[in-house]
């Protein structure tokens, strides 16, 4: 599905429990709602506006065929639970972004490696990766002060990771 341009704001779980392949959301588009595209399980292939600020909560949660996404370079925040128990096999986070709130990648058993060492993020926060059981190589950013718990917790093949000698703290069960 193409959206038309001139389409401005998507809202609350529009398109929730569809069954779309593909959607791709118009320049236009600065806002999208909680739930936006929640349990759409067909949903493979995203294109994103390149003028949102946010991924917000439960944007894509259950979308479990949902296998690599690029998330624009404009956006600031990733909010909680956005990319949850997706098939994520890959995805880009610009530099740009400042945060990802806690649990937005929980569960997303097909992710296998993770990039972040060029963003400016200061925390990676609280079960951001929890369950992640195919991530084996981790690369963080040197801005990062802590590590919050549960943040890699449950990541049973994790093989690779670097912490940076800025990180001050490491919560519990951080990478248990």
């Amino acid at each position: 599905m193409t959206l038309n341009d001139g389409l401005k704001t998507i809202e609350d779980a529009a398109f929730r429990n569809s069954a779309l392949l593909t959607v791709t959301i118009p320049d236009t588009v600065t806002s999208l709602g909680m739930d936006v595209f929640r349990e759409c399980r067909d949903l493979e292939s995203v294109c994103l506006s390149g003028n949102l600020q946010t991924i917000p909560y439960n944007a894509f949660i259950d979308c479990t065929s949902l296998a690599e996404i690029t998330i624009p370079d404009g956006v600031q925040l990733i909010d909680e639970h956005a990319f949850e128990h997706t098939g994520l096999e890959w995805v880009y986070i610009p530099d740009e972004i400042k945060e990802i709130k806690k649990y937005a990648f929980e569960n997303c058993v097909s992710l296998q490696s993770l990039d972040i060492s060029q963003t400016k993020l200061t925390y990676i926060s609280e079960g951001l990766y929890k369950y992640c059981q195919s991530l084996e190589k981790i690369i963080l950013p040197n801005t990062i002060k802590k590590i919050e718990k549960s943040a890699f917790f449950g990541c049973t093949f994790l093989k690779e990771i670097t912490i940076p000698e800025s990180v001050l703290k490491i919560g519990e069960e951080a990478f248990w």
